[in-house]
């Protein structure tokens, strides 16, 4: 099993749907929801196969040019907007969020960082880093004083 962290990226604030801190209106339980610029951190799942890590990330609803995926420093970024298609409408409930988010994984071992690749299926982005398990012959040299 190898090491894997993920890393909070988005606050530990609870938000709303919208990426926002949400804030009583009125005693009749109204809600609106207060700006703000944080983001969200969507769902995210990491297993290993024979052959790789996968990151798994439930994101319906976008497009692969609304997406950004980097691999720096051992750092698996993914990050994006997901735009709210209903526009000013009042929610009777709202639990899908919107707006900004971002989900990093952090690789504690060596990878073909050549081989990645991402594939959107379904409302899933899915983010292949292949092991590197190529084997290194490391030549012994001795050294005479």
């Amino acid at each position: 099993m190898m090491d894997v962290k993920m890393t909070q990226v988005c606050g530990d604030e609870d938000v709303g749907a919208l990426g926002h801190g949400w804030t009583r209106l009125s005693q009749r339980g109204e809600w609106y929801s207060a700006s703000s610029n944080r983001c969200w951190r969507p769902p995210t799942d990491v297993f290993e196969t024979d052959e790789a890590l996968v990151v798994k990330v439930e994101i319906a609803g976008m497009q692969e040019s609304d997406l950004h995926v980097s691999f720096e420093n051992r750092r698996l970024t993914i990050s994006g907007r997901r735009k709210d298609p209903t526009g000013k409408i009042i929610y009777q409930n709202m639990e899908i969020r919107y707006g900004e988010f971002r989900t990093e994984v952090l690789i504690g071992w060596a990878l073909d960082e050549d081989a990645i690749r991402a594939d959107y299926e379904d409302g899933f982005l899915f983010v292949y880093l292949p092991k590197n398990n190529r084997q290194r012959h490391v030549p012994i040299k001795s050294v005479e004083e």
